[in-house]
Formats: C-alpha cells, sequence, structure tokens
C-alpha cells in the first residue's frame, strides 16, 4: 500500500512554485529580445570553440574513480529487492552495463573539458533510448524516448554520451577498429549537418520539426536495408493497447486484471479486506489528481474509462528500483487502455550542474521533453 504513496510523496516533495514569481525575478527589457542574428550566434560559437577547442573534447580519463561505489550510490531511494534485477541486467553485455551506468559517466563528463553552449539534454543520450512512437495525431515518428535524466547542460555530454554508446554496440557487434570510427564519424558529421540546416530553417518550422517513419525509409542505404526498417515500422503501428491487452492480461474470478509475471510484473500484496479497501481508495485517489492535470479534452476522453487493475512493473535497465506501475483501464467493457506511472527522481546530471528549476523531478521530465520534442504521447503529464 505504501509504495505508490511513497512515489507520490517524492513527486510533490517540493511545493509548486507560482509562475508569476519566476515572472517577477525577469529583466522585463530583456524579454521577447531575441537571441540576436544568425551571424552573431556563429561568432558566438567560434568565441565559445575557441576558449574549448575540439581537441581538448577527445580527451578521456577517469580519475581513479570506482564505478560500484558510483552504482552503489545511485541505488539509495530504490526498492532494495528490485536492485539485483537491476545488476543481473547490466552484467549481460557490455552495452547492458552502459546503459545502466549513466551514474558513472555523468561524474566522467563533469571531469572533463566541455562546451560552454549549454541546450536542455536528453541526458541519457545511447541508441537504445531512440524509437518509434506515435504523435497524438497518430503519426508514426522517430526520436529519442527517455527523458529521465533531462537537465539543461554542455551539448557536447550528449553527443559523447550517444557516440560512445554505437562505438559499444559496434565492438558487440564485431565491427572492425575502422568501421567503429567510420560509425562515430558518421553520427558526428549527421550533426553538424542538421545542426547548419536547422540554423537556416524558419523558427517556427524548427519547433514544430518532427523526423517521421517515411523518412527513414527515404534515407535507407539499400533495399535490404529498406525491406528491414519497414518490417520494424510495420510492428510498431500495429502496437496498441489492444495488442498488449491479448498477452498481458488474463481473467481471475471473472474479471480481468493484469498478468502477474514475478519479479518482473506483480501485485502488491495485500492481506485483508481492510487493506484492498484502502488500496483501492488510494489508487483513485491518485488518478483523480492526474485527471485534473489533463487539458479539458484528454480529460473527456480520460473520463470515458474505467480503472480495472493496477500492478507493479520492473521496466528499462538504469531504471530498475525506481517505482513503476502499468495501469489497465476499460471502456465500453472492450477497449482497454494501459498507462505506465514512473517515478521521476533527480537527474544523474544534477550532481555536476545547475539543479532543475521545476519543484519536483516529475515537471522537470515533461518539461524537458516538451522542449525537445514537438510531440509526444497525450497522456504524459508530470
Amino acid at each position: 500500500m505504501s509504495e505508490i504513496a511513497a512515489a507520490k510523496r517524492k513527486q510533490s516533495a517540493k511545493e509548486p512554485a507560482d509562475p508569476g514569481t519566476w515572472a517577477a525575478h525577469e529583466d522585463p527589457s530583456a524579454l521577447f529580445a531575441g537571441r540576436g542574428s544568425l551571424a552573431s550566434r556563429i561568432q558566438q560559437g567560434k568565441a565559445a570553440r575557441a576558449k574549448v577547442p575540439r581537441a581538448t573534447l577527445a580527451e578521456c580519463r577517469t580519475d581513479g574513480r570506482d564505478p560500484l561505489v558510483l552504482l552503489a550510490a545511485s541505488n539509495v531511494g530504490r526498492v532494495p529487492e528490485l536492485i539485483p534485477i537491476r545488476y543481473g541486467r547490466m552484467v549481460a553485455n557490455p552495452f547492458a552495463f552502459y546503459r545502466g551506468a549513466a551514474a558513472v559517466m555523468a561524474y566522467d563528463l563533469s571531469k572533463l573539458p566541455h562546451s560552454d553552449v549549454n541546450v536542455q539534454l536528453g541526458g541519457d543520450t545511447h541508441l537504445a533510448n531512440f524509437g518509434l512512437f506515435a504523435s497524438p495525431e497518430r503519426r508514426m515518428l522517430f526520436g529519442p524516448n527517455d527523458f529521465d535524466e533531462t537537465l539543461p547542460g554542455p551539448f557536447d555530454w550528449d553527443v559523447r554520451r550517444l557516440s560512445a554508446s554505437f562505438v559499444i554496440e559496434a565492438r558487440e557487434r564485431g565491427l572492425a577498429m575502422r568501421e567503429q570510427r567510420a560509425v562515430v564519424r558518421r553520427l558526428c558529421e549527421t550533426f553538424r549537418q542538421r545542426i547548419a540546416e536547422f540554423s537556416r530553417m524558419d523558427t517556427l518550422d524548427v519547433w514544430y520539426y518532427q523526423f517521421r517513419a517515411a523518412s527513414m525509409l527515404e534515407i535507407a542505404g539499400s533495399l535490404e536495408e529498406r525491406r528491414k526498417e519497414l518490417a520494424v515500422i510495420t510492428k510498431a503501428s500495429r502496437q496498441s493497447s489492444r495488442s498488449v491487452m491479448t498477452h498481458a492480461t488474463e481473467v481471475v474470478n471473472g474479471k480481468l486484471r493484469i498478468k502477474d509475471v514475478p519479479p518482473l510484473v506483480y501485485h502488491i500484496p495485500l492481506e485483508s479486506p481492510h487493506d484492498h479497501k484502502q488500496y483501492d481508495a488510494m489508487v483513485r485517489r491518485f488518478f483523480a489528481d492526474y485527471r485534473l492535470t489533463l487539458p479539458d479534452d484528454r480529460r473527456a476522453l480520460f473520463d470515458r474509462y474505467e480503472l480495472v487493475d493496477v500492478a507493479i512493473r520492473v521496466v528499462g535497465v538504469g531504471s530498475v528500483g525506481t517505482r513503476c506501475y502499468q495501469s489497465l483501464f476499460m471502456a465500453d467493457g472492450a477497449c482497454p487502455l494501459f498507462l505506465q506511472l514512473k517515478e521521476a527522481r533527480a537527474s544523474v546530471l544534477e550532481g555536476y550542474l545547475p539543479p532543475s528549476r521545476f519543484p519536483n523531478h516529475g515537471q522537470r521530465v515533461v518539461n524537458g521533453q516538451r522542449l525537445l520534442q514537438s510531440a509526444s504521447d497525450i497522456s504524459h503529464r508530470q
């Protein structure tokens, strides 16, 4: 019973700040002043590059740090019985370890030279944190899909983490050193080209830019590559709450419920009818509060569904041990809706960068995602 309450308390540890208070601290003369011309921003970039040359970004040192100590520190506040699952997933292969060791890389990056060009970082930008998703208009898009660590910081931190993930995966696939270097060069070259293109685009066009699944097919290097990508896109487009329901639910005592697959999916054990009643009331209050955060149009849609079940679900690699729940709703007794609730913890970057300005980490994650993407799932709320 205490699991959801603990997660909820963690989210609301700080009182929501009054937006008017933030505005009062703004310099009115700076509002709507823009960021200067493209030429001036290019000069600012060159000045930043002169201060931190590209060659210095090639440095790599660890200063004798102990990864196990850093990982142990990142376990504080996690569900203790799930930590062995986290480590079990990390030891599967080098890339799995890399996925779960964002705290280690954050420490390493903080000790290395970095640019003074700050952006909204993804914070955990490795290749497995990109994928296909549907926009509110149900268009199939491609982009980052994990924003747990998002925070403003030096742009090169994201580029380095993404590049390193390509190297590790290339090694796992047995690519030669020459091929590994070629992969990273192409990644960095593409990044540079896209930034240059965005700098010349209309501001609103950049803000609303979306990389559609169809674009993946257009840039495929061969017919075989196009065939594989089409298969992935087709599979993703068929994913829905209805398809999940076929393998993730079962009927127990005449009622539909999420299927237990311990230790990865399970229900909180409750010993008495009184405990069940208290737990049910707490869960319903949680979703009543969530409902109030929705815009009116989405609230109208949400009101068509009835809460059926909630279970604990272990997700990801680095996220294992944080409180995560899977909830099942039904409309008209036949239309399923799955929602995932995930605990938001402090970003691994916050020990080395200025802390988030938001009153809780759920707000930090949602606002970071909105700054990084022009579209997301309509249920993504803080």
